[in-house]
């Protein structure tokens, strides 16, 4: 009997606003399938010093103090930083007052943390999971190029296809932020999964699915009540969805379970050229250019059972402590 160590690690690269929090607290709460959950932020909804600080108090509400946050790029590779302060408000998480963390963030950088990372451990171990601008992966790979092929998989929130974008007609926000990052990212990965918002604006929180929010185990279930009640009252106006789309916990129920999704093999460049397509991701999706496909894309969810999921994370809190640390937990192969 040969016993194996396999570690299983996501680096979730993130600005948070409550999309974001209820993302990388589905991944904290599976410690059964990720051994160890690293959060990684980059400036994006909001200020690199208001997203840090919202990680760190979104940690603190559930008393995960154990979770490791670097701070990231403060602004984008090349033009000016543009924020959601429209969506989310001044700090990126508005309309509740959370109490300051107590815990700070490491006194290393994001980038920096995920070239270590990946280059600490046994290749296929490491899954990067972006869920804001993709400046600080793009920074880490032009640093350290050879890191490329260690990472198991890269799974981004963001880009529009055939559905209209959300910053401008053409782009969505993660990617207009950053298209010349986006454009690095893209056109380095052997596969890139791209979750955008065909598949997002298809899983939309209704008033009923809203409600649902306050089960869960206080003081986590009426903090994402409000939270939610606030920053999903832009794009329930902006949209006749009946309610708003819940983007960035795609990225984490996708790993849980691919099955409630639908995927596509195909060719995706991103525009970083001024101009009105700018940050647009283009995707050849009948092949027409022959180019060689890039992207997995995620164009279509079962919005129930992606719910359900959810909430299956959110109902493990409280979180047992026991069973965190800041060390991997082995999971073995026979």
């Amino acid at each position: 009997m040969n016993w194996i160590y396999m570690k299983n690690i996501l680096i979730i690269d993130t600005d948070p606003s409550i999309d974001d929090a209820i993302a990388f607290l589905m991944a904290i709460a599976r410690h059964d399938l990720f051994d160890k959950v690293i959060i990684n932020t980059t400036a994006g909804n909001s200020t690199i010093t208001n997203v840090t600080n919202n990680a760190l108090k979104i940690l603190e509400l559930v008393e995960a103090r154990h979770i490791i946050v670097n701070r990231g790029a403060s602004a984008p590779l090349v033009k000016a930083h543009i924020l959601a302060d429209h969506v989310y408000g001044k700090m990126g998480l508005d309309g509740l007052d959370l109490p300051n963390p107590s815990m700070a963030a490491s006194l290393q950088s994001s980038y920096d943390c995920l070239i270590d990372t990946v280059v600490q451990n046994p290749p296929g171990t490491v899954t990067i999971c972006c869920l804001a601008p993709l400046t600080n992966v793009a920074i880490a790979i032009k640093k350290r190029p050879d890191i490329i092929h260690k990472i198991k998989k890269i799974i981004i929130m963001g880009g529009a296809f055939s559905e209209a974008g959300n910053i401008t007609p053409a782009a969505e926000f993660n990617i207009y932020v950053d298209p010349e990052a986006a454009q690095i990212v893209f056109t380095s990965f052997p596969e890139v999964v791209c979750i955008p918002l065909d598949c997002t604006h298809k899983a939309i929180i209704t008033k009923d699915i809203l409600e649902r929010f306050r089960s869960v185990s206080q003081p986590l279930g009426n903090a994402l009540y409000i939270l939610l009640k606030y920053a999903k009252a832009y794009d329930t106006k902006k949209y006749n969805f009946g309610g708003a789309p819940l983007h960035d916990p795609t990225v984490i129920a996708y790993l849980i379970d691919k099955n409630i999704f639908s995927t596509k093999k195909v060719s995706v460049k991103v525009d970083a050229r001024n101009g009105l397509t700018r940050g647009a991701t283009i995707v050849d999706k009948y092949n027409n250019k022959k180019y060689q496909n890039n992207v997995l894309l995620v164009d279509g969810i079962d919005d129930s059972r992606y719910f359900d999921v959810v909430f299956e994370c959110l109902a493990r809190y409280p979180l047992n402590q026991h069973h965190h640390n800041d060390e991997c937990s082995p999971t073995y192969h026979e």
